[in-house]
């Protein structure tokens, strides 16, 4: 398992690594960087774990700060997950941001390669 240092070291990793497309362009334009996407979706994922017992202990609030840099009370963590919807339905069932950007070229490219396939035969 890792520390919540480390996952904050992989966020950092990913972001620097992750190559800039228009794909992206999404989530640059709702959180201003890549980076800052995903920061805020992690630590949504994580605020949505932490209420799912509807308890939100103080260890939980600094696992959230270490692994994401975001530095909230177990309070605001609540009063966060509750007025933006983090334990609806539908945020359960919704891809983040991030990951539908990242997925994109690799469905884009599987479909073109399906339809050279297809085309061949």
């Amino acid at each position: 398992m890792k520390t919540p240092a480390e996952i904050y070291r992989d966020l950092q990793d990913a972001s620097e690594r992750l190559p800039y497309s228009a794909n992206f362009r999404p989530v640059i334009e709702r959180y201003g960087s890549l980076k800052a996407g995903l920061q805020s979706e992690v630590a949504c994922f994580l605020m949505y774990l932490s209420s799912s017992d509807e308890t939100i202990t103080t260890e939980e609030g600094r696992f959230l700060r270490d692994a994401t840099g975001f530095d909230m009370s177990p309070a605001e963590i609540r009063d966060f997950v509750l007025g933006n919807g983090l334990l609806s339905p539908a945020f359960a069932s919704t891809v983040p941001l991030t990951v539908s950007c990242a997925a994109s070229p690799m469905a884009m490219k599987k479909k073109r390669s399906l339809r050279w396939r297809n085309n061949r035969q």
